[in-house]
Formats: C-alpha cells, sequence, structure tokens
C-alpha cells in the first residue's frame, strides 16, 4: 500500500488487504519535494506484462517503472505533465499554472492508455477530472479541448481524485465530492458508472450508485 503522510509517501506491507499494515522501508519512499512538486496521490498501475508503475505529484506529474520488490525505481523518474497535449501538436496543458494539480491515475482501455486527473484547487469551483489518451504510457497524451469526465452539476462540487475499475460489463469510476461546499471540505465518496460517447469519458455525478 502506498499512502500519504506529512506531503511524502510511504509504503506498507501487509498479509492481508485489511492489515495491520507495516512501513516496508522505514523511511519515506518519496520524500517531500523531491522531484520538485508535493509528493502525494500515488497511483499504481500494472502493465499487461505484469510490469508495475508508479505515478504521484501534485503540481507535476511523474510516472516511474519499479523493481519485483515495488520499492525500487527500475529507471529515472519521467515527468508525464510535459508529455499532454491539447489536441495533437498543441503546447502542454498538465503544467505549474493550476490546469493539472494532483489525483492521477492510470488505466489501459481497449489498448489505450487512459490518464485521470484532478484540475485547480479543491476549493476552486473549477476543480473537477480531467483525461487524456495515448498509445504508448510515457505518452504522449492527447486531450480533448473539453476533457472534463464529470458532468457539471447543480447540486455537487469539488469532483476529484478520481480511480477507474472494472465493473460487470463496463467501467465505474470511483471519486470524492464536497458534501457542501458553502460551509466546509469535508468529502463524501461516490460510485458511478462510466460512459464512452464519441471518444469521451463521462460521468453524471447525479446519478451515484447507491
Amino acid at each position: 500500500m502506498y499512502f500519504s503522510a506529512e506531503a511524502q509517501i510511504g509504503a506498507a506491507v501487509a498479509d492481508s488487504p485489511l492489515g495491520p499494515f507495516r512501513d516496508i522501508l522505514g523511511r519515506p519512499l518519496i520524500t517531500k519535494d523531491q522531484y520538485q512538486c508535493q509528493s502525494i496521490d500515488a497511483d499504481l498501475f500494472i502493465e499487461d506484462d505484469n510490469q508495475p508503475y508508479l505515478l504521484w505529484g501534485q503540481g507535476k506529474c511523474w510516472i516511474v517503472p519499479l523493481e519485483d520488490d515495488m520499492v525500487t525505481f527500475k529507471t529515472e523518474p519521467v515527468l508525464l505533465s510535459d508529455q499532454l497535449y491539447r489536441n495533437k501538436g498543441a503546447d502542454p496543458i498538465m503544467t505549474d499554472n493550476g490546469i493539472y494539480n494532483e489525483g492521477p491515475h492510470l488505466q489501459k482501455i481497449d489498448g489505450e492508455y487512459v490518464l485521470t486527473w484532478s484540475n485547480y484547487d479543491t476549493r476552486d469551483p473549477r476543480y473537477q477530472i480531467c483525461f487524456a489518451r495515448s498509445g504508448h504510457i510515457f505518452g504522449p497524451y492527447e486531450s480533448p479541448e473539453d476533457n472534463r469526465v464529470t458532468t457539471p452539476s447543480e447540486k455537487f462540487f469539488g469532483t476529484g481524485h478520481a480511480s477507474m475499475a472494472r465493473y460487470e460489463d463496463g467501467w465505474v469510476l470511483c471519486y470524492h465530492r464536497l458534501i457542501d461546499p458553502e460551509t466546509t471540505v469535508l468529502r463524501e465518496t461516490c460510485i458511478s458508472k462510466m460512459e464512452f460517447i464519441d471518444g469521451k469519458l463521462i460521468v453524471n455525478v447525479d446519478a451515484c450508485l447507491e
């Protein structure tokens, strides 16, 4: 299990998914500001050949292949946020200007790598989940002009920190939304069905699965 603590990423191990977990290193796997960003929001991706990759970062998005011990970097990390573009040949959109913020998550769907992330700050009304696709794990990733995954809502805001999972014959998106954005930043966890319409990922945040 990879976890965030004090703006650092740690790794823990247990004999059961229910724990108890113990620190596997006795130190952070990735220290604070080690890669010129806040070291949070680790995401694990397993390739078809069982090669594991770790993604992380707030402000910048990094990816690195892991050794079999799951805590040793096989190569130097790659700055994935320099490999995402708004339509082919455009300028990178995952930059330090607030468009990419946090919560990277990677899946492989129909042979393509699909990356989601949260843009802007969680208190910003524009905070939402976005996506891009690539034929190669290190990119470049292409994103449509409207790359928002979660639909606008008059009731629910602060949709972010998503992860995708197969469910029955489709996919679902797990994410959080603000309980009451006018009074608190407390969140509630949601699971919603994902639709693929004209190459876009669409999730109706008003239709969270009970």
